[in-house]
């Protein structure tokens, strides 16, 4: 019963507002695992729910369930329907490893928390600085959780290996089958170290998304969309942070438009003040471009 309740809870709120209660509730990730009793339950969803409404309207500090941060476009795969585009770049590259920790600290300095933050490649083990980055993260006390995602294709080096020890790391391994070539192997690599890690039996398919054609949504189903889309996957890539990850590639490609509201560019702001003001606008909007080339939850018309 009290899952429905808070699962209600939830899905009422808006972006800024799942972050807190997310942060706090840990429901994105640990609440269908976790066995409450009742009245805890009751408390837990009634006090998180009052906290993320005194955060927006009177305190307004930033909290982050989930942030995920692109280090390459590169991949050892080639899927045709990559929901993270990448299918659509022609000149694949690596970022920057010093200027992606220097904007993770910026975000940090204006930002409370973060729960979790996914480093992503396409498959970021294909990095010549992942040990550098990984070292750096590990640094930084409001990050709470890493998470590593790879496709099983390659393996750590003995130096990832060793920082991915810490309590921080963990690796989630998507299993392409017989395309993950280094599945087992991998598994075995971080059994072998003790490294946390979860995967899933194989993955033959996923929703399709990867068609850019622009579905001429008119506003107020660009707020239903965007409204009903629980993913939250804000993304940072080259410096800029977008609501998703589809917001962050698709403007990256200049497969659609890329609209100032609609993400913010860490270095722009000056001030740290201004910083904050800028990513709690963002996390507050009620659409966004991108809900106008994506289907991850399709408007009946």
């Amino acid at each position: 019963m009290t899952n429905r309740w808070v699962d209600r809870i939830y899905n009422g709120l808006n972006v800024y507002e799942r972050n807190v209660f997310g942060y706090f509730f840990d429901i994105h990730w640990n609440y269908r695992t976790k066995t409450f009793g009742v009245l805890k339950e009751l408390l837990l969803g009634a006090s998180s729910y009052l906290l993320c409404k005194w955060q927006r309207y009177l305190k307004k500090d930033i909290y982050f369930k989930y942030i995920e941060v692109p280090i390459t476009t590169k991949c050892s795969l080639n899927c045709k329907e990559c929901n993270n585009l990448i299918q659509y770049y022609q000149q694949p590259k690596n970022s920057d490893a010093v200027q992606i920790i220097k904007d993770i600290r910026r975000i940090c300095s204006v930002t409370k928390r973060i729960k979790l933050m996914r480093i992503l490649g396409v498959d970021p083990l294909v990095h010549p600085d992942l040990l550098f980055i990984l070292k750096e993260l590990k640094k930084i006390d409001k990050i709470e959780k890493v998470e590593v995602v790879t496709n099983g294709t390659l393996l750590f080096s003995a130096n990832c290996v060793r920082v991915l020890k810490h309590s921080k790391f963990s690796v989630d391994i998507s299993n392409y089958g017989t395309h993950s070539s280094k599945y087992v192997e991998l598994i075995r690599q971080l059994d072998r170290n003790h490294i946390r890690y979860h995967t899933q039996k194989e993955q033959k398919s996923w929703k399709a998304l990867s068609s850019c054609r622009c579905r001429e949504r008119s506003d107020k189903e660009l707020k239903e969309a965007f409204s009903a889309c629980m993913e939250d996957c804000h993304s940072l890539l080259n410096g800029e942070l977008h609501i998703c990850a589809r917001s962050a590639h698709g403007t990256d490609l200049g497969l659609f438009e890329k609209r100032s509201e609609d993400y913010v560019c860490v270095y722009r702001a000056c001030r740290k003040s201004e910083l904050k003001k800028q990513i709690f606008a963002m996390l507050n909007k009620k659409m966004i471009a991108a809900c106008n080339y994506c289907d991850m939850f399709q408007i009946d018309k």
